[in-house]
């Protein structure tokens, strides 16, 4: 079932319909739509898990991820439920479109495998509570249905331009910082490297933490959620950078040197009150 959804998704982009979508996009956005993954696009290499290489090989070079489920939710990594929660966790912290599909269709018991199902299900009703998700319970149908999301998609995508491999970002993307951004933006700076590390466990969940700022998703769920979405807001606005094959490290770029220089460091103990007290 899952490598049937697989060849949809990838016949959704290759059709006739599709490709004359694309060569449109092409030439007025600057938007060209390739299905890529790791059976296809990742190549042998050693020095680090398989997990770690398809994220630097395949994930890194991906603008959308479109993940779907049936009843398996996949094998565990060594940080992660399994390497497609892996992938899904990491491209949504980088900012970039996930979209996701869970299956709605029937399926004799006797098929079913508990302990993954099980799994599966808790990670849906995590996933529906960070975003939002769609169902299928017909394959054609949901060709369609993926064809018409990334239309939308494509149509709300804002070009940016690349220079020497720093992103050149628009200026209106700056007109909001949320006290999030800020904080982890000015400690970040005044760790030595200006970086901050953003790791995940089975039995602490997520971990962020840079200079003298460390928050834990098992300690304050809530909090940690605000502090994740200011971390990808800092990377879509160019001001950090992911670096490093697993995706764990993300570093201040010259853009955010060059805004964080004109934060007030007076500001930073209000700011820090804020994000304790969750209001922020």
């Amino acid at each position: 079932m899952v490598i049937e959804m697989e060849q949809k998704c990838r016949h959704c982009l290759q059709n006739s319909k599709t490709r004359r979508k694309r060569c449109v996009n092409s030439q007025t956005m600057n938007i060209v739509l390739l299905p890529i993954g790791w059976e296809t696009h990742s190549s042998p290499e050693m020095g680090a898990s398989p997990q770690d290489i398809i994220n630097f090989q395949v994930l890194d070079n991906s603008d959308i991820l479109i993940g779907v489920f049936w009843t398996r939710l996949g094998t565990p990594t060594e940080d992660y439920q399994s390497g497609t929660v892996e992938e899904i966790e990491k491209h949504i912290l980088s900012g970039k479109t996930t979209m996701l599909y869970f299956s709605d269709r029937t399926i004799k018991p006797s098929a079913i495998d508990r302990e993954q199902d099980d799994k599966l299900k808790n990670f849906k009703e995590s996933c529906y509570k960070r975003g939002l998700c769609s169902t299928y319970d017909d394959l054609d149908k949901f060709k369609e249905q993926l064809y018409g999301h990334l239309t939308n998609t494509v149509n709300r995508i804002q070009p940016v331009t690349v220079n020497h491999g720093n992103m050149e970002v628009s200026p209106h993307k700056f007109n909001e910082m949320s006290v999030g951004e800020i904080v982890l933006l000015k400690y970040a700076i005044l760790n030595t490297n200006g970086e901050i590390l953003r790791t995940s466990t089975f039995y602490d969940g997520g971990i962020i933490q840079t200079h003298n700022l460390k928050y834990t998703e098992i300690e304050d769920r809530r909090k940690f959620a605000k502090i994740d979405s200011a971390l990808r807001g800092l990377v879509l606005k160019g001001l950090m950078e992911k670096v490093g094959i697993k995706g764990q490290m993300f570093k201040v770029t010259g853009h955010g040197y060059d805004f964080a220089d004109n934060i007030q460091e007076s500001m930073l103990n209000d700011y820090i009150a804020l994000i304790e007290n969750n209001d922020f």
